[in-house]
């Protein structure tokens, strides 16, 4: 999802040794794009922040038990 550069940083949440994860791409403080590996309800949530052109901070998109519909829709 989203359009990255080699240049953006990666914020993953989950294990990439296990499956279950998304690797978040963050430029500056903007979501550009995602990942991910059956985890298909936070790619929703990417698909939703890079459109919105809005982020998260890097803790939050890594906290697994973080609730990422909530927290966007505190930004929206």
């Amino acid at each position: 999802v989203g359009h990255t550069a080699l240049t953006d940083r990666m914020v993953v949440r989950g294990s990439l040794a296990q499956d279950g994860w998304i690797a978040f791409f963050v430029r500056g403080e903007r979501v550009t794009g995602a990942f991910a590996l059956d985890r298909g309800e936070d790619l929703a949530v990417a698909r939703e922040l890079v459109g919105a052109r809005t982020t998260l901070p890097d803790a939050v998109l890594a906290d697994p038990e973080a609730d990422l519909f909530e927290a966007l829709e505190e930004l929206l």
